[in-house]
């Protein structure tokens, strides 16, 4: 059996905070600024928008495969281990990408493996904060965590003007992997010795989880991430279309991060203090978020920068702003196996960053930017509803999890 923790081996402080916000941060790196890098990386390998969703998608389609074995390897041999892996791993892929990519093939293969990397992360991520910080702050440790995801995209937005319009968009991957190399020495020490694993103190993979609610969920998390991952991948792109300079884009991509950054801190600080009903608060923000990209659509329509700022800030500020809470409500939820309930939840929201840059990137070479975001928009809102039919789900398997079978707890949920 798995040996409980005790009160202070949950007690993170400040150092565990940072250090799973800037692994996290890292994780998501690389395909980010490939997306913001976008301009200049098509410029150089020669490739054009549908060529980029395949990149970005690829990325995405690695982590999907490597989520559920990365959330039992973590329960297996400790999250600590697999983050100090995964950023080893890490650092060698961002300097190929500096040194080695010089051609489509070539990016292909290394965004793949950074996939994998990242897939593999997460869920080692959410195990090493439900084990280290108290529950009274975790709220705001997912928060901080998943702030780091678009802190990224950030991150890369303000290395258009600031780095890759000056010494070139290769660099900013040198720079990256200097940052990652820095972190890594500021990874703790893991706390049980690798033989504990096979006397099941690390985890005990017999556990059950309500899978049944979890596939929901990660049903609703694919389609809020389709809307997501196809905005992330092509909004630099799309401010260039609409005649605005590649400085600005850069500028509006980091700014939409930048308040999703800030809306998951915030609401991470929300659901400490106010506990309860955290599926509806996200399912409320998708709905919200869906509105984004009716600004979006006007914006593309009349070429008016004002309502495309509008629309970024609101479709990633607020409808991109519900991840970490998300992963705080699953490892509530399955408290006893969070890595391997996280990683049935991601693996839908990797596919979902799958599908959102290869079906937008077909939408905006055979169609337009408009009709884009009216698909994301859509998709937006039926993981709104998803969500909340995952909801019922889970609140089903608590009450008795021997008197539903899976297609009774379907038809209860959707009949009310």
């Amino acid at each position: 059996m798995k040996m409980p923790a005790s009160p202070s081996d949950n007690r993170g402080g400040p150092k565990d905070f940072a250090i799973s916000a800037i692994v996290s941060t890292l994780a998501s790196l690389p395909v980010f600024l490939i997306g913001t890098l976008a301009i200049q990386i098509r410029a150089s390998l020669h490739f054009d928008s549908g060529t980029l969703g395949v990149i970005v998608a690829t990325y995405y389609l690695g982590a999907a495969i490597a989520s559920l074995p990365g959330g039992r390897l973590s329960e297996r041999v400790g999250g600590i281990r697999v983050m100090k892996l995964g950023v080893l791993l890490l650092i060698l892929l961002l300097l190929l990408i500096d040194f080695a990519a010089d051609s489509v093939a070539l990016l292909l293969g290394i965004v793949a493996i950074a996939g994998l990397v990242s897939g593999m992360l997460q869920p080692a991520l959410n195990l090493f904060l439900s084990r280290r910080i108290t529950p009274n702050s975790q709220g705001l440790a997912f928060g901080i965590k998943q702030a780091s995801i678009p802190l990224a995209s950030s991150l890369g937005g303000i290395a258009v003007p600031l780095i890759a319009l000056t010494i070139g968009w290769r660099q900013v991957f040198t720079i990256a992997a200097a940052c990652a190399l820095l972190s890594y020495f500021f990874i703790p020490k893991p706390r049980y010795a690798l033989a504990d694993s096979k006397s099941g103190v690390l985890a005990d993979t017999k556990i059950e989880i309500p899978k049944t609610a979890l596939i929901t969920l990660s049903f609703a998390l694919a389609l809020g991430l389709v809307a997501a991952s196809g905005l992330t991948s092509f909004l630099v792109t799309f401010a260039v279309h609409d005649h605005m300079s590649k400085a600005t884009a850069g500028w509006i991509a980091g700014l939409g991060s930048g308040c999703t950054v800030v809306s998951r801190i915030a609401i991470g600080i929300f659901t400490d203090r106010k506990q309860g009903k955290h599926f509806i608060t996200m399912a409320t923000m998708l709905f919200v978020g869906a509105l984004g990209f009716i600004f979006l659509f006007f914006g593309a329509a009349h070429d008016n920068s004002l309502l495309i700022i509008i629309g970024s800030v609101v479709a990633l500020g607020i409808g991109w702003g519900w991840n970490g809470l998300f992963n705080y409500a699953v490892v509530k939820s399955c408290a006893e196996a969070p890595a391997r309930a996280t990683g049935i939840t991601q693996v839908g929201g990797r596919l979902g960053s799958v599908v959102g840059p290869v079906v937008v990137g077909i939408i905006i070479n055979h169609a337009s930017f408009q009709i884009a975001w009216v698909f994301c928009g859509m998709s937006m809102l039926l993981s709104g509803i998803v969500m909340l039919i995952g909801r019922r789900l889970l609140i089903g398997y608590k009450t008795d999890p021997a008197r539903y079978s899976a297609a009774a707890l379907i038809a209860s949920a959707s009949a009310g």
